[in-house]
């Protein structure tokens, strides 16, 4: 078992709050001015000759683009009257409550928002755009009970929106619907969230999954000197707090999980085991006892390892560590490559600025012969990365590794191609940096 703190991560997730995804990421760039920008979408509602179908989706993104950019320039006033009277001129618009709801929301109104995204549904109905944002404002104004319904709906019409399933999570887990916030966000790695829904949905899912959550008081308090003395790295000491507090609270799963990782810091590997065998079956929800038997089995029983480590990945599939794990163990201990790329894939969608997981998802789909992936994932880093040497350079750097350790020629050949695309990338920035052609030199040269 890895000597990583436990105290640290549970009290870490413990805090961690639930975020609103009320802005999705829009990939087009940002209008020089608000006023020149109100124009395209004015004209859009004017047009009387296109149908709805054709022309609706478009002029909710447009509209979304504008506010979004004036909100980050900080010119929403400038705008703000013409949407307001674009909505007061067009009763029976759609577009223009929407856009409207978008302009509350942006000015923190939250319930002003509700009530005109609720006017464009009502004009509008079973669009998952405005359903969505609908939602979306619901929770920001705390109406969580009244969110559910729209974002319900926003993830039935578009199943692979990940932006409004996190939202629909975020609500479900408001409503004490742990369970069901959990599965909203199972397959959210497959969905291509956006790198701030993917954070949200990590917290998220860390939060409810954290084995302190809904402890009393009194446990909690009772926790605190082993947590301390875990901290200080004096495992001895917890162990003796910890047999005490278990006496007290014999179905404690959270003081069984710390007893587990103070007898493995003490050599007292079958303690270990027994506590996390008896947390698992008091907390049978908790991911962290599986993730922990499998630590103990990784190194003689990666059989047994990966077996749990799915078991952790059943309760908490959205923990980019225990993806990553099962997924090298899948990958470079049991030489089921197609298994390992796809574990490693969903924990690379997770973290995307991780350069070194990209890498490594990237080497396991080359394994596994899915190649047209493998580039498409490299071309993808390399984009989002564009324009910033560091970046660049952590992603070229994460390849030379990979490409040391290769196993196979395809592997090496392909870290070779990745390197030399990124160096070239940082050239077209920095042509003169020292890194990147020492790096140059030792591809070359190896």
């Amino acid at each position: 078992m890895a000597r990583v703190a436990l105290s640290a991560a549970l009290v870490a997730a413990a805090g961690c709050a639930f975020a609103l995804p009320g802005t999705k990421i829009e990939s087009a760039a940002a209008s020089p001015r608000a006023d020149e920008d109100l124009d395209a979408p004015v004209q859009a509602v004017q047009q009387g000759s296109r149908s709805a179908g054709e022309n609706g989706p478009r002029r909710l993104v447009r509209w979304r683009e504008l506010l979004e950019s004036a909100r980050r320039r900080g010119e929403l006033a400038e705008i703000s009257g013409r949407v307001e009277q674009r909505a007061r001129d067009g009763p029976g618009d759609a577009v223009a409550w929407y856009a409207l709801g978008l302009l509350r929301s942006a000015q923190g109104r939250h319930d002003e928002a509700a009530a005109a995204l609720s006017r464009a549904d009502s004009i509008q109905r079973d669009d998952a755009e405005i359903e969505f944002r609908w939602g979306a404002a619901l929770l920001a104004a705390n109406r969580s009970a009244e969110a559910h319904k729209p974002l319900s709906r926003a993830v039935e019409l578009a199943p692979e929106d990940a932006a409004a399933r996190v939202a629909l999570a975020v609500c479900l887990a408001a409503l004490g619907e742990r369970a069901a916030a959990l599965e909203a966000m199972r397959d959210l790695p497959r969905l291509s969230p956006s790198a701030a829904d993917a954070d949200r949905a990590v917290k998220l899912a860390r939060a409810l999954t954290d084995p302190f959550r809904g402890l009393g008081a009194a446990q909690r308090r009772a926790l605190e000197p082993a947590l301390r003395d875990l901290e200080r790295d004096a495992p001895g000491p917890a162990l003796s707090q910890l047999d005490v507090v278990l006496a007290r609270f014999p179905a404690l799963a959270a003081g069984h999980l710390l007893a587990a990782l103070a007898a493995e810091r003490l050599g007292e590997s079958l303690r270990a085991v027994d506590e996390l065998r008896k947390a698992a079956a008091l907390a049978p929800e908790l991911p962290q006892p599986h993730a922990y038997l499998a630590q103990l089995s990784a190194r003689d029983r990666p059989e047994m390892a990966a077996l749990e480590y799915e078991e952790a990945v059943k309760r908490n599939p959205l923990d980019p560590a225990i993806l990553r794990r099962l997924g090298e163990i899948d990958l470079d201990r049991l030489g089921r490559a197609s298994r390992g790329a796809d574990w490693l894939s969903r924990a690379a969608q997770l973290v995307p600025e991780d350069a070194g997981l990209q890498i490594l998802a990237a080497r396991a789909e080359v394994t596994a012969g899915s190649f047209s992936a493998a580039r498409e994932r490299v071309g993808k880093a390399i984009r989002t990365r564009l324009g910033d040497p560091r970046l660049l350079l952590r992603l070229a750097a994460a390849a030379y590794d990979e490409r040391g350790g290769a196993a196979g020629q395809a592997v090496r050949e392909f870290m070779t191609q990745c390197i030399e695309g990124v160096l070239k990338a940082v050239e077209e920035v920095d042509p003169e940096n020292a890194v990147a052609r020492g790096l140059k030199r030792a591809v070359h040269e190896g």
